[in-house]
């Protein structure tokens, strides 16, 4: 399903403007088989750290919890690709004396806690970009809104894309402009500005 979407976006227009493309999501395997699927090579995953952060709680003891969330702070502050691969190892270790779990879950991430660092985003823009927050309130208005689709098969897939943009349109005037857009030259530069030109052939 996931791939059907995207391989309906790119049906409908959608082209890339960069050379690569950045998509920040949670650990759903899905999505990332599907974003590698349709946009290859170019798709780049960053992982969201407060995923990451929730699932490292549900497997460690709570006596460690207010370390687990500094650490975890520490590490997407640092400006430095070499400093936050460190301060990453250190992390694992302090996480293998504690949990089998924790430590399973920090493996399977590999360093795409770090792709921001990576592409050298820091301040404001790494702050919005390190975690799928900006768009979990949107999330939240048009979840429900499937379920309460009453059409038959045939119509039930238009009625809920139909209930979907109208609860996006309600929603924009309470949408705000992500932080650290001020940066956004940075981010393009990162991942490969296209000519239009080129994007358009």
């Amino acid at each position: 399903m996931v791939k059907d979407l995207l391989a309906s976006l790119h049906e409908r227009g959608f082209t890339l403007h960069c050379e690569r493309l950045l998509a920040v999501i949670d650990g759903a395997k899905a999505l990332k088989k599907a974003l590698r699927a349709v946009f290859g090579e170019r798709g780049i995953v960053a992982r969201c750290w407060v995923h990451k952060e929730r699932t490292l709680r549900g497997s460690l003891p709570e006596r460690v919890h207010g370390t687990r969330h500094w650490r975890l702070k520490k590490l997407m502050a640092l400006n430095s690709l070499a400093d936050a691969r460190t301060e990453l190892a250190a992390l694992r270790e302090w996480v293998g004396g504690l949990s089998a779990q924790a430590t399973a879950s920090l493996a399977e991430v590999g360093e795409e806690l770090l792709t921001l660092h990576a592409l050298g985003i820091s301040g404001e823009l790494r702050k919005s970009l390190s975690s799928t927050n900006p768009i979990e309130s949107l999330f939240s208005v048009v979840r429900d809104k499937p379920h309460r689709v009453k059409n038959g098969k045939s119509q039930r897939s238009q009625q809920i894309l139909r209930w979907v943009a109208s609860s996006i349109l309600a929603h924009r005037k309470k949408m705000r402009r992500v932080r650290g857009m001020t940066q956004a030259e940075e981010l393009v530069t990162a991942l490969g500005r296209r000519e239009v030109a080129a994007a358009a052939a």
